[in-house]
């Protein structure tokens, strides 16, 4: 995975933000796709590293930090994943206005989602309810024009 944390580190350097939201997405798609939650978090770490150093107030960074709660999850890792799936989800809600409109509703869901298998990890089935409600409200919001 060393050769994604310099591919990701030229890309970001570049200034191509999103060539380093879709190579994000494809380590960590093929990382899941062979079961290796390991290697998606090693990678997912190493990206948040960089998007926390040069685009600390983008909303890409907290969207890592809540891709980075999936492979904590797969590995049992319930509670160092809460504050981080907490506090991404914060922030792309509070950067809302900043993501595309063709994947926004998307990203605030796929956040909520990885709340919702947060919360039955950790015993919690209020959470789980209370995130499945916020779900519902975002699914029902009309796109932004």
């Amino acid at each position: 995975m060393q050769w994604a944390a310099a591919a990701i580190t030229l890309v970001l350097l570049a200034g191509l933000g999103v060539s380093l939201w879709h190579m994000q997405r494809a380590i960590v798609a093929e990382s899941v796709a062979k079961k290796n939650a390991a290697d998606a978090e090693a990678a997912l770490r190493e990206c948040l590293t960089i998007r926390q150093q040069h685009q600390p107030e983008v909303w890409t960074m907290f969207n890592t930090r809540s891709m980075l709660d999936e492979a904590l999850l797969g590995q049992q890792q319930s509670a160092e994943a809460e504050p981080l799936l907490l506090s991404g989800y914060e922030g792309l809600k509070a950067r809302q206005d900043d993501i595309p409109q063709a994947v926004r509703a998307q990203r605030l869901i796929e956040a909520v989602d990885r709340l919702i298998a947060l919360y039955p990890a950790m015993n919690r089935p209020d959470d789980v309810q209370t995130w499945q409600a916020d779900k519902a409200r975002l699914s029902a919001t009309p796109p932004a024009e």
